[in-house]
């Protein structure tokens, strides 16, 4: 029928009929509310929850689309990285170069702090080249002048580490001096030896979540060691050319130049002597005595007379002048640069005094001496090669039938 308040109640009422009397029944307030809260408190508590365990969620998958998202641009520098560095190596540079570029590209990476190439000399680990970060660089300089501390670490891990690896340095010495939180160290290995190592350092220990990194830098060492492969190839062929070129104008015996090389420097000699009128002289020398000392002692110890013979002519001769082992023990010497016939006498003298000295081969002391015929233009001449051949070698056989050891002078 009705309700009402009281201060702390309430009431509510109804009239029962027929019987003339009104039923009243009361509730706390207190209990009411209560009851309302008890009923409520649950349902809070559950969208509580359920927020935070949402709210987690999303930041979870939020964190691990970041650290995914690094992951990848980690990944994607250090495959730009690898690529730059792979055209560098298209290049034709030299061994030196290369490193030192290599580790410059590396260096470029923000993830990297120190890179270091390591390279074995005389069986011993060296640093051949190496880059920093201005940050790391001051570490690196400075800890190796005073402790020691980073130049040891890292020398250490070179010369001991037999597989690629990326090290959590955090624990390390090396991270309380330089911050350093990883270190990836990879052999270089070269025709099945480790010839070197490439070491990597840094600050960002994301490095040390990624599985690509080591596979992306051990790729670039396969095409770095292709990259040895093709230079020591090169180098070889450039080596046989060089040994094919040496070999085209030197005598092998005496290392002094061929037949070839002197007749084709007279040829020329004799064209510019017909332009400007220079001097032209041509030695036509041949060994006293040699053949005696062959016959008794041998092939062998006459090729390492000759040997001896070219040695002392060559340390009396100028080095603009021309010498030649023409064959056997018949040397030539040819040179454009002198004024006068005293000139040529004066070198002479200087290879007959030489030459008597004893030589000293295996213990045996010989003695031999050498007969020289001069053929020489002072000026204008119309002479050929043939010409100042056959006139010193005419030259030369009148010091021989004249008396031997001596030399004979006459113009073309």
């Amino acid at each position: 029928s009705g309700y009402f308040k009281t201060a702390s109640h309430l009431v509510s009422y109804a009239k029962i009929p027929t019987t003339g009397r009104t039923l009243f029944v009361s509730i706390s307030k207190k209990e009411i509310y209560k009851n309302y809260l008890d009923g409520l408190l649950p349902f809070f508590l559950i969208m509580f929850v359920s927020f935070v365990i949402f709210s987690f969620i999303l930041f979870w998958v939020f964190y691990k689309l970041q650290y995914f998202e690094k992951l990848k641009q980690l990944n994607t520098d250090f495959i730009k990285n690898s690529n730059d560095i792979n055209a560098l190596m298209i290049d034709k540079i030299s061994f030196r170069s290369l490193i030192d570029k290599i580790l410059q590209k590396f260096i470029e990476n923000p993830y990297i702090d120190l890179c270091i190439f390591y390279f074995k000399e005389k069986n011993e680990m060296k640093i051949k080249s190496y880059s920093a970060k201005e940050n790391c660089l001051e570490c690196f300089e400075l800890k190796a002048l005073s402790d020691k501390l980073c130049s040891v670490y890292f020398l250490d891990l070179a010369k001991n580490s037999l597989q690629a690896r990326i090290i959590n340095a955090k624990n390390s010495q090396i991270y309380k001096h330089c911050g350093i939180k990883f270190v990836g160290v990879f052999p270089v290995v070269f025709e099945n030896k480790i010839i070197g190592s490439l070491i990597i350092a840094g600050r960002n220990d994301i490095v040390l979540q990624s599985s690509e990194i080591s596979n992306i830098l051990m790729q670039f060492l396969d095409n770095f060691k292709n990259k040895l492969k093709l230079m020591k190839l090169e180098k070889l062929q450039e080596s046989g050319k060089s040994k094919a070129r040496y070999f085209a104008y030197h005598d092998q015996l005496t290392g002094l130049n061929n037949r070839s090389f002197f007749i084709e420097r007279l040829n020329q000699a004799i064209a510019k002597s017909r332009r400007t009128n220079t001097n032209i002289a041509l030695f036509s020398m041949d060994l006293d005595g040699f053949k005696a000392i062959n016959d008794t002692f041998g092939h062998d110890i006459g090729d390492r007379l000759l040997k001896a013979v070219a040695k002392r002519l060559k340390s009396v001769v100028r080095q603009e002048d021309t010498l030649s082992r023409f064959g056997g023990d018949e040397f030539l010497l040819f040179t454009d640069s002198f004024e006068t016939k005293g000139e040529l006498e004066e070198i002479a003298k200087r290879i007959l005094n030489t030459i008597k000295k004893p030589f000293i081969i295996d213990t045996q002391q010989m003695s031999v001496g050498i007969s020289i015929g001069i053929a020489c233009s002072l000026g204008i001449t119309n002479a050929s090669q043939e010409d100042y051949l056959k006139v010193a070698d005419e030259l030369l056989y009148t010091s021989k039938n004249t008396g031997k050891n001596k030399y004979t002078i006459a113009e073309v």
